[in-house]
């Protein structure tokens, strides 16, 4: 993978341009105007026929995705419902219909494999997080900058005065819209 940030896309390209980052520029195209596998197999093919023989541009939707995997982002992948109701997740991943509108969750088909409606791709920041701060240098340098910003020095003061001068916070609970209901909790200084 790191081969694929270094090499150039192709002899006499501009600086920059790799195949990894043509990579994530197409998955970021594909997200962005929710193009189907198809229209980017047919971007990437003509693409190819548009540049050089010796570019190395990942040929399809199929290795543009083996390439960016490299990355090591973990992402999961949830089954919604089609009007975005609940997601079929943990509880209620084995429900074929959903609880609150009652539509199906695949679509009715005569073959063997369900086809679902929609579905969602979940990015997980912990382990993000994770990597980022096990890197002492990187750990460090994130804390100092934000002690050291004036932003931290007028939140922390402003904080010291809002706890000084109310005794109540008024905040609203919700599980669901028609069950909300406000719970006061007091702050004794």
């Amino acid at each position: 993978m790191l081969d694929a940030a270094k090499h150039p896309l192709y002899k006499g390209c501009k600086e920059g341009h790799s195949p990894l980052s043509s990579a994530t520029r197409l998955m970021t195209i594909k997200t962005d105007h929710n193009l189907s596998e198809e229209c980017v197999d047919a971007i990437t093919e003509w693409a190819k026929d548009l540049w050089p023989e010796d570019n190395l541009l990942p040929a399809s939707y199929y290795e543009v995705q083996k390439l960016v995997a490299g990355l090591g982002l973990p992402y999961k992948v949830i089954d919604v419902c089609i009007d975005n109701c609940m997601l079929y997740w943990r509880e209620d991943e084995n429900r074929n219909r959903c609880r609150f509108c009652r539509k199906p969750r695949y679509q009715e088909t005569s073959g063997r494999v369900p086809i679902l409606y929609k579905r969602m791709w979940y990015l997980p920041i912990t382990d993000r997080l994770k990597r980022l701060y096990t890197s002492q240098r990187t750990a460090r340098g994130n804390e100092m900058a934000c002690r050291a910003s004036s932003r931290w020095r007028y939140y922390t003061s402003f904080r010291r005065r809002s706890v000084e001068t109310f005794s109540v916070i008024v905040s609203g609970f919700c599980v669901r819209a028609p069950e909300c209901v406000p719970r006061v909790m007091h702050r004794w200084v």
